[in-house]
């Protein structure tokens, strides 16, 4: 028992002192050596790829961005065209309402109210959703205008281009929407 805990007692001395030796170092000294410059003599024996330059003199860039030929992160992906309208005049696809943005062929005509005035009517675009219009409102690509609303159509009066390329005035009936189960009957 003797032999075992001077063998621990001897271990124990040993790895404490190793440790006290690695320690035993100042911190302050280890700091002014980083900071020391070299001497002349030591700078000659430094390649030149590790010599530093003077600290007066500007900073060097390391790397440049160049912008060019790149996309801008900051810009919109979808950018509002301009679409050209009537006398070729062009509006941005954002700002044009929603029942201008379609041809009178996509809308669809759901139900009309004649006995109130001025008398309204219910259109609906290709996605579904819809819209309640009344004379004088504007409908379709081509400027279309509701002149009237009867009891079961409207009529548009759109700018269209005649074959020569002259700008002619036009009347398109939009005809109440009927489902084909009532159509059959």
């Amino acid at each position: 028992m003797k032999m075992k805990s001077l063998l621990f007692f001897m271990v124990l001395s040993g790895a404490l002192s190793f440790y006290s030796a690695g320690c035993g170092k100042d911190e302050r000294a280890e700091k002014q050596a980083a900071q020391k410059k070299p001497s002349p003599s030591e700078t000659a024996k430094i390649p030149e790829t590790q010599k530093e330059e003077p600290e007066s003199g500007p900073a060097k860039v390391a790397y440049h961005y160049d912008p060019s030929g790149k996309t801008d992160p900051f810009r919109p992906l979808i950018v509002e065209e301009a679409k050209s309208v009537g006398k070729g005049l062009a509006k941005k696809v954002g700002s044009i309402p929603p029942l201008e943005r379609y041809d009178l062929d996509q809308l669809r005509l759901v139900g009309i109210i004649t006995k109130v005035k001025p008398p309204r009517a219910l259109i609906e675009d290709v996605t579904g959703d819809g819209y309640i219009v009344t004379p004088g409102m504007r409908l379709g690509r081509n400027e279309g205008v509701i002149i009237t609303i009867d009891e079961s159509e409207i009529i548009v009066e759109e700018k269209q281009l005649d074959m020569f390329g002259k700008l002619v005035t036009g009347k398109r009936v939009l005809k109440l929407y009927q489902p084909e189960e009532l159509e059959e009957k």
